[in-house]
């Protein structure tokens, strides 16, 4: 398969593009942060620190007033929260905010003591906002997860509301598991799908048939599932797009009704025909899926007339698919965006240009889909989405030398890029299995990376 980008085109239309990258995941790490007051101060203190906390409820004047909310404890997409403290006045102030932690620092009167958590600047599923109020009088901030306390102390006319301090994990957040996953896309999470409906290659008795597989063994959805002693259900297919099948022949197979339709769209409306019975809160639905858009929009073969066209199309699949699986009772989704294709051995090696355009395209992607996301959300508030930055990860495994060969490939390739039939042993010192597919190993690590990021103590409220 022939996988080229054109440079320029896609370049000079994504030169502007802000890679949105660090995806946010709930309860992950959480740390409760404790809220207590001192009635002879008048002034209220947080803290993560229990024994911080214990030594305060002991003395005199202070009272713990319970959890205020909880922070997260690591930076995976989060931002760092500071907490200052001055001499002068005796108070405390948090802040997500560097610029106005350096001028408070750098203004004498405050004193930066330490990160107390981490947080969001923009809301992720679950999150909750931190508001922040002003008395001049007591010149002292308050922070509050609760509205109405918000709403009562600006109404009184000492408190001047200050806006969102930032947003965060309520405190009754609990945690649950997922004892069942129902996973869409393409060949990076296919494993028998497309093979369930053409059979397995073979150069002689079936040579329109397919590998069972893109990699040397399992992939990452099946890898995530055992971890997590989960029944998979996975409904991927390989070449499939968010809509339709890249390969013009399964495509025809299908509007001609001997095949259905193979796209995102296709699977979710066939998964959704067949009135599926699962238990909702136990049943995560996963979906990774777009990178064949853009292939075939670089081969020139996209419907789409256009960069914006193509990125919108896909967004409103992806989006629209949802919407479905909604609609069926679906309460949870995991939504993991594209790898950073211009890394890929398929565009590795190319003019700069060409990895740069490839790397852009797929970020631009991913920016369109966590803004539709973030969207979608707004329109079905009750549902939680947990999202993974494949990008990002991507990236990070070729920046850290995880792999001996991190830019090869395990199958040797022709001028091409079929296999020759030869392979590059040992498999498992490879990232890459073929110019686009990683190996199993890497799948694995995917698998692990996702679980302990983003399921390990996933957040209901």
């Amino acid at each position: 398969m022939k996988t080229v980008l054109r440079g320029k085109p896609v370049l000079q239309f994504f030169l502007a593009v802000l890679l949105v990258i660090g995806w946010g995941s709930n309860c992950f790490g959480e740390i409760p942060v404790y809220r207590l007051y001192n009635n002879i101060q008048k002034a209220h203190l947080y803290s993560t620190d229990m024994n911080e906390k214990a030594v305060l409820e002991a003395a005199p004047g202070w009272s713990y007033e319970g959890v205020a909310w909880k922070g997260y404890d690591s930076d995976v997409g989060q931002y760092p929260v500071y907490r200052l403290y001055s001499p002068i006045l005796g108070k405390h102030l948090f802040t997500i905010d560097e610029n106005e932690k350096n001028v408070l620092r750098g203004g004498g009167k405050w004193q930066y003591e330490l990160i107390a958590f981490y947080a969001n600047v923009n809301p992720y599923t679950g999150d909750i906002p931190i508001y922040r109020l002003y008395n001049d009088r007591l010149k002292q901030h308050l922070f509050t997860a609760d509205a109405n306390e918000k709403n009562t102390l600006a109404a009184a006319g000492v408190w001047v509301y200050e806006g969102i301090a930032f947003y965060t994990m309520p405190a009754s957040c609990q945690c649950t598991d997922f004892r069942s996953m129902v996973a869409f896309g393409d060949s990076l999470s296919d494993h028998h799908g497309l093979e369930s409906y053409l059979g397995t290659f073979h150069p002689v008795e079936n040579p329109n048939g397919v590998l069972p597989s893109w990699t040397n063994g399992d992939v990452w959805i099946e890898y995530l599932a055992a971890s997590r002693n989960a029944v998979l259900d996975n409904n991927a297919i390989a070449g499939a797009m968010t809509r339709g099948h890249e390969n013009a022949n399964i495509q025809a197979l299908s509007d001609a009704g001997q095949l259905p339709q193979l796209g995102l769209v296709g699977q979710v409306n066939l998964y959704a025909s067949e009135s599926p019975a699962f238990i909702p809160t136990d049943t995560l639905f996963v979906i990774l899926i777009g990178g064949n858009d853009l292939l075939e929009y670089g081969r020139g073969e996209s419907s789409a007339a256009n960069v914006a066209e193509l990125i919108t199309n896909g967004i409103d699949n992806i989006l629209n698919s949802m919407g479905t699986i909604a609609a069926e009772g679906a309460l949870n989704f995991l939504v993991v965006n594209l790898p950073d294709i211009g890394k890929t051995p398929a565009y590795n090696t190319r003019p700069a240009e060409d990895i740069l355009a490839a790397s852009a395209l797929a970020a631009a992607f991913n920016t369109a889909l966590a803004y539709g996301l973030d969207e979608f959300q707004k329109m079905y508030p009750g549902i939680t989405i947990y999202t993974f930055d494949l990008f990002s990860f991507l990236n990070e495994m070729i920046a850290n030398n995880a792999f001996i060969d991190g830019v090869g490939t395990y199958l040797v390739l022709d001028a091409q890029g079929n296999p020759t039939g030869a392979t590059n042993e040992p498999a498992e010192d490879h990232l890459f299995w073929d110019a686009i597919h990683p190996t199993t190993r890497a799948h694995e690590m995917l698998a692990d990376r996702v679980d302990n990021a983003v399921l390990e103590g996933t957040c209901v409220q």
